[in-house]
């Protein structure tokens, strides 16, 4: 039974992204705080993107990631947190952040923001951040611009 979707569509240059979240709220509660499975669809231009079909490999830190593509301006990642995330900065990447299944509290420089699955975050360059997973598992969509060169993820408190 279908609950509630989102839907989110972002079109840097030629490229066309759709994040689709279909969520499926247990059967026995009409209450929002529940946990929820949800399935998500990503779709990239004309191809579908099975996320639950991906097989994550989790690090000492319980969090997989899996660099999707690039373009010259972004790149495209999914993320799987088990636990949580140390808090971190990129000095010279923004974040978007699409949480496609699970629920967590995200911190975002002083701030802290409960999200859900289709909630999405905005993280400038150079801000203090990190995610603490709330579910068994959260899913995420995480767009870095410029595209993420794999050594820009600065522990909070190092130079």
């Amino acid at each position: 039974m279908s609950l509630g979707r989102a839907i989110f569509l972002i079109a840097p240059l030629t490229l066309q992204l759709i994040v689709y979240a279909e969520t499926d709220q247990h059967p026995n509660t009409n209450n929002e705080s529940q946990a929820t499975k949800t399935n998500p669809k990503i779709f990239i231009g004309e191809e579908f993107l099975n996320v639950s079909a991906l097989t994550p490999q989790f690090g000492p830190d319980r969090i997989a990631r899996k660099k999707l593509f690039s373009t010259e301006t972004q790149s495209f990642h999914i993320v799987w947190i088990k636990d949580g995330e140390k808090p971190h900065i990129h000095k010279k990447h923004d974040l978007t952040v699409f949480l496609v299944s699970g629920e967590g509290t995200f911190y975002i420089g002083n701030k802290k923001f409960s999200m859900k699955a289709g909630d999405s975050a905005f993280v400038p360059k150079g801000t203090p951040h990190h995610f603490v997973n709330e579910a068994d598992l959260s899913i995420a969509l995480v767009i870095f611009t410029p595209p993420f060169d794999g050594e820009d993820n600065i522990p909070v408190g190092e130079k």
